[in-house]
Parts: structure tokens; sequence; C-alpha cells
């Protein structure tokens, strides 16, 4: 499964969304050398930049930045290769880290609170919230 996110709306795209960007009808992905990557599709060029990729949780092998015309993470081009991957079951789109830790927090919070109030077990979770 490939994963894709959006933070600051700038769209980062892991190795594994290039490799199945290839099975979506229409699209040919060409390897252009050193790790960068550009896709032909129905709407226009999309370019795949290894060097301006960011690390984002859940990303499988290496991060590119997601660029169509211009340069612009917003390009028509783009959106239509999400969307493709999307509705495909291809590609998951990933919280962004601040999004991500929030709901961990959440998520240990909840638990937390459904533990006996002095357990083992709620003492480590709220010792991993303080952290």
């Amino acid at each position: 499964m490939a994963h894709h996110t959006a933070p600051n709306g700038d769209t980062y795209v892991d190795t594994a969304f290039i490799n199945g960007a290839n099975a979506i009808s229409g699209v040919t992905v060409h390897h252009m050398g050193f790790g960068e990557f550009y896709a032909e599709t129905p709407r226009g060029r999309v370019d795949f930049d290894r060097m301006r990729g960011k690390d984002f949780p859940g990303q499988s092998g290496r991060s590119h930045l997601l660029q169509g015309n211009a340069g612009r993470s917003s390009d028509v081009a783009v959106e239509w290769l999400l969307k493709q991957m999307e509705q495909k079951g291809k590609s998951e789109r990933m919280a962004s880290s601040n999004r991500a830790r929030a709901a961990l927090r959440s998520g240990l919070v909840r638990l937390a609170s459904q533990q006996p109030p002095g357990s083992t077990e709620r003492k480590a979770l709220l010792a991993m919230l303080s952290k």
C-alpha cells in the first residue's frame, strides 16, 4: 500500500506510490536517474522530486515531493493522480506528523481513562503521555 500526505499544502508521496502509479490506466512513469521520476497522465505531467522529499509517518521507501505544471502541488494532474490512487485503493493519505502525534496522544488518554485508577497499565500509559 502506498502512502501520501499534504502538510502545509505540499504533497509528499512514498516509493510505493510511484510504483503503484504505473497501474493506473493512462499513466506512464519514467525514471530520470538518481531516484527522480515523472509520470505522464491524461491530465499532464507530474514530477516526483526526491531531493525535496520530506519524511512522513507511514511512508515506505523514500519520500518525494509531488509537483505538477510549474512546480505546483495543487496542479490538476497532481489532484487527478492522487484521486485515482485513492479510488483504486493503491494509496492512503497519512496524517501530518503533528496530527499523527495528536491522534496518538488522544488514543493514549482514552486508553488510560479506561484502566482502573492506580493500576500498572494506567501508570505506564500516563508515563508515556508525560514524555
